[in-house]
């Protein structure tokens, strides 16, 4: 098709097309469609008209004009998903006024979104903007029909203004959801079945998922409770999901935030046990006075006030600490203790909180350069017993003479006196050791193989390690670890710092 000349009009028509739709229209595309600019004028291409210089200047001018709404356009278009973390994050923190405003500039924005936020219906519920939550739900319905859980914040939406037989009769049809117990809370909220049988729903199964279950359960009995003027058993389901059966995911946080938002208490009358071996300065050890100290130690207590728990520190051996958390001497585990798949057979573990590695301890007179020079007969390789250093040698030193200790001190004087080659041990133990022998002992600090540490939980407890997991994001934002490195560790930090290896923190 033959290009039409360019003019006023049609310039301003392409600059309001390029900026409404920079998804589906790239700049310059229309300026292009009306005007070839002679920037080749030998022949290669066909039908170029020429224009003047300052017909072609402001046509140029236009064009980048354009470009640059459309990039600023493109760069916006982004927007959505970070303005939607902000709204969830507000609804989260229990501001749900603040986040249903939010919500509101995103689908004014970006209207063709708002069937798929079923998340802005829970901040309009929160808000008490129940007639704008009750119609989010059901424009949700149009893109997810087997969602359980729609036809149950709609019908507090409509039981808030209506009464419950109206929510009921209102409740919206929905396909299958095999997750426990979603069918029986929908039989429930129909009025088909009591609240006992959606607790006895989410009692089924193994013991892995019956936390998550009961969570759901009692957070959607709540709700109902709720909704229905029960504010009594609301508080009682709401606390229960909050508290006992929390989870780590979206909705045990909405439970969470529900009762923030309502100035109800979750109980926690038992303390949190927390197994340590307290001799591993500056980590795990005791103060002058025999009390609990350390970085562990500060990281217990800043979990204890997270979770409103006291702490109650537990004096074990390494190698017994596992055992004890099995048979529930202990609720978890902060003892320095490196996540390894053979320890994930028997426990669970939070993320990781700190990066390390296994490093060496020589002495001076020994030849060992690296790790590879450990595997050679004749070769003494001290470990603590229990370690990780003690799990690699048995597996990866067989040709070398593995002396198995029970201190960490003991390990070290095989090497201070000669008696062993190395020592294996976390890089900061290695350096640490070494100051205190620098005559007699040599530190290689580079870890041969990179390790991580995190707190240890019991295998069927996903509330606790759900909630461990959040502190320790929110401890980590907060600059909590930076602080532990700076009180405990500064002259360490700037060693390694000083010689490229990066800190544990």
């Amino acid at each position: 098709m033959q290009p039409e000349p360019l003019g006023a009009d049609s310039i301003v028509t392409s600059l309001f097309v390029i900026a409404r739709h920079p998804p589906r229209c790239h700049a310059g595309t229309l300026l292009t469609h009306h005007l070839f600019v002679p920037a080749i004028p030998m022949g290669l291409a066909p039908n170029a008209r020429w224009v003047s210089p300052v017909r072609a200047l402001t046509v140029a001018a236009l064009w980048l004009a354009a470009f640059f709404l459309s990039v600023d356009r493109l760069a916006r278009a982004a927007e959505p998903a970070t303005s939607l973390e902000a709204a969830v994050g507000l609804l989260f923190a229990a501001q749900p006024q603040e986040s249903a405003i939010m919500f509101d500039t995103l689908v004014k924005a970006q209207p063709l979104c708002e069937p798929d936020l079923w998340q802005r219906g829970l901040a309009l519920y929160y808000a008490d903007r129940f007639a704008d939550a009750q119609r989010q739900f059901e424009l949700h319905r149009t893109v997810n029909p087997n969602d359980v859980e729609n036809p149950a914040w709609h019908f507090a939406c409509v039981a808030r203004q209506r009464g419950a037989k109206a929510a009921r009769q209102a409740l919206l049809p929905v396909g299958p959801d095999a997750r426990v117990p979603l069918a029986e809370v929908l039989a429930f909220y129909r009025g088909s079945i009591d609240a006992e049988a959606v607790l006895l729903a989410a009692d089924a199964g193994p013991e892995g998922v019956r936390r998550n279950q009961r969570c759901y359960a009692h957070l959607y009995l709540g709700l109902h409770a709720e909704a229905t003027g029960a504010t009594d058993k609301a508080k009682e389901h709401m606390l229960l999901a909050a508290g006992k059966y929390s989870m780590d995911h979206f909705m045990g946080k909405v439970a969470q935030m529900h009762v923030k938002l309502r100035g109800w208490q979750v109980a926690q009358t038992d303390p949190l046990r927390v197994g340590m071996e307290l001799s591993y300065p500056p980590f795990e050890m005791t103060d002058p006075q025999g009390r609990p100290t350390g970085v562990s130690v500060r990281l217990a207590e800043a979990l204890g006030r997270y979770l409103g728990r006291t702490v109650v520190v537990e004096n074990i051996a390494f190698d017994g600490l596992i055992p004890a958390l099995k048979t529930g001497k202990i609720d978890c585990i902060i003892s320095s203790m490196t996540a390894t798949p053979q320890r994930a057979k028997s426990i669970a573990f939070s993320e990781p909180y700190l990066k390390t590695g296994l490093s060496l301890l020589v002495g001076v007179k020994s030849s060992v350069q690296a790790e590879p020079d450990l595997n050679v007969k004749g070769r003494v390789v001290a470990v603590k017993k229990g370690t990780t250093g003690h799990q690699y040698a048995a597996t990866s030193l067989q040709q070398a003479r593995v002396l198995v200790l029970d201190k960490e001190s003991a390990a070290v004087m095989e090497v201070v006196q000669g008696k062993a080659d190395a020592f294996l041990y976390d890089s900061l133990s290695v350096y640490q050791n070494h100051k205190r022998h620098p005559d007699q002992t040599r530190a290689i600090l580079r870890p041969f193989r990179e390790e991580t540490w995190a707190v240890g939980v019991r295998q069927n407890d996903a509330g606790l390690r759900g909630q461990i997991n959040s502190f320790l994001r929110a401890f980590r934002e907060q600059g909590g670890f930076e602080k532990l490195g700076d009180e405990f560790l500064p002259e360490e930090k700037a060693a390694f710092a000083e010689q490229g290896i990066p800190f544990y923190f």
